[in-house]
């Protein structure tokens, strides 16, 4: 198996300069969540673009390119989301709801088990109320009345397994699940 220089991972891991797969820190794994959903937003957008603008002569092969790109970087974010949560001590299975964190568990109900995998697979990222109510959940009908129960209940049950993290709003910017440095 080929190895990249100085590294014992394969080549076609196609790791960024010091990233560590098996780090034991989960500040190292939150970081790159970070690093990688930028690279994989700077990505999508620089596609979206390119389909968008007639202009621009670009051949299907540099399409194809940045697209197979974008999967990769898709790829190592879904990896590192994983091992940030793994580090943080955090499992939830989802058919059972079944949230836990350094041996206490607690089962979600159906409406705070959705919204916990849909903000968990997005740390850090901020949603709208209407985007959440669309993709955590399809249900546009849902009222800003019912979100703002199902976020406090959630920050709730975070608090009750004294989770690593925290939902956080912000104005105009909607809601976050926010992976915190354990003390």
């Amino acid at each position: 198996m080929a190895k990249r220089a100085g590294s014992e991972y394969p080549l076609y891991l196609n790791l960024l300069p010091g990233e560590d797969p098996l780090t034991p820190f989960a500040e190292d794994a939150r970081q790159w969540v970070t690093v990688y959903s930028e690279l994989a937003d700077f990505v999508s957008r620089s596609l979206a673009r390119l389909a968008g603008d007639g202009r621009l002569a670009v051949a299907n092969a540099d399409r194809d390119q940045l697209e197979a790109q974008r999967l990769h970087l898709e790829s190592r974010l879904a990896f590192w989301r994983q091992r940030a949560w793994g580090l943080g001590g955090v499992e939830f299975d989802v058919e059972p709801r079944r949230l836990r964190h350094h041996g206490r568990e607690l089962v979600l109900t159906r409406r705070e088990a959705q919204l916990f995998a849909f903000l968990s697979a997005h740390p850090g990222q901020f949603f709208t109320a209407e985007r959440l109510k669309v993709e955590a959940w399809h249900a546009p009908y849902l009222s800003e009345e019912q979100l703002r129960s199902y976020v406090a209940r959630l920050r709730a049950r975070i608090r009750e397994l004294e989770m690593p993290s925290s939902i956080r709003s912000e104005p105009g910017r909607g809601y976050a699940l926010v992976l915190e440095p354990e003390a």
